[in-house]
């Protein structure tokens, strides 16, 4: 084998510096350092941001937050559409140009000089009913049986106004902001997974609760209809559970925890938690140091 000659090794100096200066932060370079204390493998050490009261506690409140997490994207995507069909210039050749249609002018005239008969005479026009009233129908609108805030929400959504947050990026923002279309397989993969998980009736439905708002936001992230991005995709689903800014903040994280190590949001519903003082030990040295100040100072 010959040797290297010193441009082809200089070459190769001068690559592997160029890689190393455009590497991009990915899920994986994150440091064990930098993850949420709710990283840890055992259930009491798993714990997020969680204002009281924003989990759904019953199967019914989980299954209408899921119908509506469905009716959102639907109606982003039907709102998308109809948008894109209202612009000036459609995305297909309609025939109906200016240009076209002189064309088409300056042609059934001179077909009219040489005395033939058009197609068009021969089809009859079906004549016009005098004195039949036709009753107005009033067209309801789809969401006026939704709640108010929900309603709000779908109807932003139709009118391509998603509700938006204006935060500063936080360190899991820049990691799923620095994520593009090379990293769609690993996420299309990543939902499939939630997906089986959302539908575990051996979960308890505050745990199903969560991954199924996760599976609403990557919905919303990846398809291909819309342009939404994390921060847009959670507060769709934070809002269609009726909360704000603080539960999306919830959701992303989840969804960049679970990028990083697969690992889903647990919570501490309904689990006992022992008190420190059920200790003997320290209810007795309690009791000392009390009575201690009780005949040093006559009071407690």
């Amino acid at each position: 084998m010959g040797a290297t000659s010193k441009v082809n090794k200089a070459r190769l100096r001068n690559i592997q510096s160029a890689l190393s200066r455009s590497h991009k932060t990915t899920i994986e370079d994150v440091s064990d350092s930098e993850e949420d204390s709710s990283c840890s493998d055992s259930k009491d050490d798993i714990g997020f941001s969680v204002e009281e009261g924003e989990d759904v506690n019953d199967e019914a409140a989980l299954l209408t937050f899921s119908e509506i997490l469905y009716r959102a994207q639907d109606t982003a995507v039907k709102g998308e559409r109809q948008r894109s069909k209202d612009t000036r210039r459609p995305n297909y050749y309609s025939g109906n140009s200016t240009r076209t249609l002189r064309c088409h002018a300056l042609e059934r005239k001179r077909i009219a000089e040489t005395n033939q008969t058009f197609i068009s005479s021969w089809i009859k026009k079906k004549p016009e009913v005098v004195g039949v009233q036709v009753e107005d129908t009033v067209t309801e609108s789809p969401f006026d049986h939704e709640d108010e805030q929900i309603q709000k929400m779908l109807e932003d959504i139709w009118n391509g106004q998603p509700p938006c947050d204006d935060s500063p990026e936080t360190f899991t923002d820049s990691v799923l902001n620095a994520m593009d279309y090379k990293d769609f397989p690993a996420l299309c993969h990543a939902r499939t997974k939630i997906a089986v998980s959302s539908k575990d009736k051996k979960l308890d439905v505050v745990f199903r609760s969560r991954i199924t708002a996760m599976l609403g936001a990557l919905n919303l992230y990846l398809d291909p209809e819309l342009s939404y991005g994390w921060h847009e995709a959670s507060l769709v689903a934070s809002k269609s559970l009726g909360q704000g800014i603080n539960h999306a903040h919830n959701i992303w994280t989840w969804i960049h925890q679970f990028l990083h190590n697969e690992k889903l949001p647990l919570h501490r519903y309904g689990q006992y938690h022992s008190s420190i003082l059920e200790d003997e030990d320290f209810a007795q040295d309690i009791q000392l140091h009390l009575s201690e100040v009780q005949q040093r100072e006559g009071h407690i």
